[in-house]
C-alpha cells in the first residue's frame, strides 16, 4: 500500500500545499503562509480579509489588547506586557467572506449529486481498470484518488468542477481528506459556488475526524466569522489548539496571540509565550519577535515557565487516514507508482538524518507530514537555511554534510 500525503499545510491551508481581522493568521492545501484577515474584540467588526494584506496586519501594532487593561500576572497567570502583539490570524485561503447561497441553489458549472454508488458513470480516460471498479464500487478512497487528479491534472485535464464532484462523493462517503479538499474548493469558489457556510460545514467535518489541515482552516473561518456572520473566538481557539497540538505552526501563533489578548481564552502571558516559542522554534521568524516581546512582560519564574512548556512540548500524532488517502500500488499507472517510490526513499533518508541529529521528524516512513515538516524547518534553521520546510538540493547538501561530520 502506498500513502499519498494529504499535502498538510500551515496558514488558511489550501488543499496541497496560509493573515485575518485587526492581527491573527490561516493556512490552505499548498504550503502557504499567513493569510489577510483581522482578529479584534468581540465588540468589533471584523476587517474583511479580502480587503486585508499581511502588511497592513503588521501595521496595526497600537491597538490596545485585553491583556494591557487587566492588573499584572503573578506566577499564577502571565503578566501583561506593555504593549500587547497584535492578533494575527494566519490563514490558509485567501478570499473568505463570500455571500451564502441557497442550499437549493445549483452551483455554478456542479454536477449533480448521484446517490447509487453502483450507477456511477467512470470515464473511460480512468485508469488503472483496478482503480475504476473500485471507484464504481464507491470506494471513498478511490473517489478520492479521481478528484485529486482533476484537481491535479494528474493524467487528467485539470477541471475543478470534476474535481469538486468526484471529492462530494468520497466525502459523503467518510473520507476526511476528501471533505478538507473540497471545503477548500467552497472557500475559494473554485469549480463551485463560493459558499462559506459550506466550506464551515465541510471543514468542520474533517477536523472532528482528525484531519489536522482542516482544524486550522476551521479557525481561520471562525476567527473571522465566516460562515456565522460574528466571530466565535472560543471556538477558534479550540481548533487553534487542536492544530497547535499537532504541529501546524500558524495554529500555534495565532493560539499565542489569543493568550495574549484574552479573545477567546484565558489572558495567559505564559502560554502565550510557549506557543510563540515553539513556532520560533520551526523556524517562523515573526513568532520569533513576538516571543521576545512577551518575555520583556514576563517575571524570572513566570518566563522559567513558559520555558519549560515550549521545552517539554511534543506534536501529538495525527490520525494517519483522516489525513492522507491510502492508494494501493495497483491503482497508479506504473510511471506515477515509481516517481512515489523514488520520493518516499528520498524523504525517508532524509528523515533518517534528521532523526539521527536530533531533529525529530517521527517515524522513518517516506511521509511528508507535520512532524517532518518541523524538523526540516528545524534544520533549515539551525544551518542557516531559509526555514521553509522545502526539500531542495540546497536542502539534501547540508543534511548530507551534517551527516558525514
Amino acid at each position: 500500500m502506498i500513502d499519498t500525503d494529504n499535502s498538510i499545510i500551515t496558514g488558511s491551508i489550501k488543499p496541497q500545499a496560509p493573515e485575518a481581522p485587526s492581527s491573527l493568521e490561516q493556512t490552505t492545501p499548498t504550503p502557504a503562509k499567513r493569510a489577510a484577515g483581522s482578529m479584534v474584540s468581540p465588540a468589533e467588526e471584523p476587517v474583511k480579509s479580502s480587503t486585508v494584506t499581511t502588511r497592513d496586519i503588521l501595521d496595526m501594532l497600537a491597538e490596545p489588547s485585553a491583556a494591557q487593561q487587566a492588573p499584572a500576572k503573578t506566577s499564577e497567570s502571565a503578566q501583561e506586557p506593555a504593549v500587547a502583539p497584535p492578533v494575527i490570524v494566519k490563514q490558509a485561503s485567501e478570499n473568505r467572506q463570500p455571500a451564502a447561497r441557497s442550499q437549493a441553489e445549483p452551483a455554478v458549472g456542479q454536477r449533480p449529486k448521484e446517490l447509487a454508488p453502483f450507477d456511477i458513470a467512470i470515464p473511460d480516460t480512468i485508469k488503472p481498470a483496478d482503480l475504476a471498479a473500485a471507484a464504481r464500487a464507491g470506494d471513498a478512497n478511490a473517489l478520492y484518488e479521481i478528484g485529486m487528479r482533476y484537481q491535479e491534472g494528474r493524467g487528467l485535464k485539470k477541471n475543478a468542477t470534476e474535481a469538486a464532484f468526484w471529492l462530494e462523493l468520497a466525502a459523503d462517503r467518510g473520507s476526511a481528506p476528501a471533505a478538507f479538499q473540497l471545503g477548500s474548493l467552497y472557500e475559494k469558489g473554485a469549480g463551485v459556488d463560493k459558499d462559506t457556510d459550506k466550506a464551515v460545514t465541510l471543514y468542520r467535518k474533517a477536523a472532528e475526524a482528525g484531519n489536522v489541515s482542516a482544524m486550522h482552516n476551521l479557525a481561520v473561518m471562525l476567527a473571522n466569522g465566516a460562515g456565522i456572520d460574528v466571530p466565535d473566538f472560543a471556538e477558534a481557539a479550540k481548533w487553534f489548539r487542536a492544530a497547535a497540538d499537532h504541529g501546524i505552526a500558524d495554529s500555534q501563533f495565532n493560539l499565542a496571540i489569543l493568550h495574549a489578548r484574552g479573545v477567546g481564552v484565558d489572558a495567559d502571558l505564559v502560554q502565550s509565550y510557549k506557543w510563540f516559542a515553539i513556532a520560533a522554534i520551526n523556524g517562523d521568524a515573526e513568532a520569533a519577535k513576538r516571543r521576545n516581546e512577551v518575555t520583556e512582560a514576563l517575571s524570572d519564574a513566570d518566563l522559567n515557565r513558559g520555558k519549560t512548556l515550549a521545552a517539554e512540548w511534543q506534536a501529538e500524532e495525527p490520525v494517519p487516514t483522516a489525513n492522507r488517502a491510502v492508494i494501493p500500488a495497483d491503482w497508479m499507472p506504473q510511471e506515477a507508482l515509481a516517481a512515489t517510490v523514488d520520493k518516499q526513499a528520498i524523504v525517508r533518508d532524509i528523515q533518517v538524518i534528521l532523526n539521527d541529529n536530533g531533529f525529530d521528524a517521527g517515524p522513518a516512513d517516506g511521509l511528508l507530514g507535520a512532524k517532518t515538516d518541523a524538523a526540516i524547518k528545524a534544520f533549515q534553521k539551525a544551518s542557516g537555511l531559509t526555514a521553509d520546510g522545502a526539500v531542495t538540493p540546497q536542502l539534501v547538501e547540508a543534511l548530507l554534510e551534517r551527516n558525514s561530520a
